[in-house]
């Protein structure tokens, strides 16, 4: 399997898909967008490494990645920055830096606080 460099998620919206595409379905639809970020972060590829630095991004190799649940502030910030992203892409089909450093500053700091509990 060849790895690609970066972990990505995405919206597929009135589209169907093929077993390719790992499907990841939130138990809590309001997770929906902090998944997407988190799919999208450095954090989530750097995470993926550890488990197996030459993984492809099957679902055998994400269904292992470690969870970490934001506090519903964090849930809020993390959803408005993806929301933002989105519509961004949608508008330019681009991203702005800022905001995936916001997305990325954000997820680190759950996942920092959720490694200090343990």
């Amino acid at each position: 399997m060849v790895a690609s460099n970066r972990l990505t998620g995405a919206l597929l919206e009135r589209r169907l898909f093929d077993q390719g595409i790992v499907g990841i379905f939130p138990a809590d639809d309001d997770h929906l967008l902090y998944w997407l970020g988190f799919l999208n972060t450095r954090l989530a590829t750097e995470l993926l490494r550890q488990i197996n630095p030459t993984a492809n991004n099957s679902a055998n190799y994400i269904k292992r990645l470690p969870v970490a649940l934001p506090e519903s502030d964090e849930l809020a910030n993390c959803n408005l920055v993806v929301a933002r992203a989105i519509k961004e892409y949608r508008l330019s089909r681009h991203v702005q830096h800022s905001t995936l450093e916001d997305l990325e500053s954000l997820y680190r700091s759950i996942w920092d606080r959720e490694s200090a509990k343990k």
